[in-house]
């Protein structure tokens, strides 16, 4: 679980205001926001589908399960943006 909620925490992390700004003005946190983001994705599904034999491979009803709390965080901001009655 340790790998789902850093990649969650640094998908909160990067979309943070502050954290776009920088972005915006910043070349260099811009690619560190999109290499951070791409190691703990791949650090996520490397628990379902796991790079060599020496990891084992999660059960089914627990990678479903994992899955689903993983997509918890991402729902809420998508909600306000989903359901808004003006243009955000």
């Amino acid at each position: 679980m340790g790998r789902s909620v850093a990649f969650n925490g640094v998908l909160v992390a990067i979309h943070w205001p502050e954290a776009i700004e920088l972005q915006a003005r910043s070349e260099f946190a811009h690619l560190a926001a999109h290499l951070v983001m791409f190691l703990t994705g791949v650090a996520f599904w490397a628990r379902i589908f796991p790079p060599g034999r020496e990891m084992p491979r999660m059960s089914t009803p627990m990678a479903m399960f994992y899955l689903f709390l993983a997509t918890i965080i991402p729902t809420v901001p998508a909600s306000f943006l989903t359901f808004s009655d003006t243009v955000l």
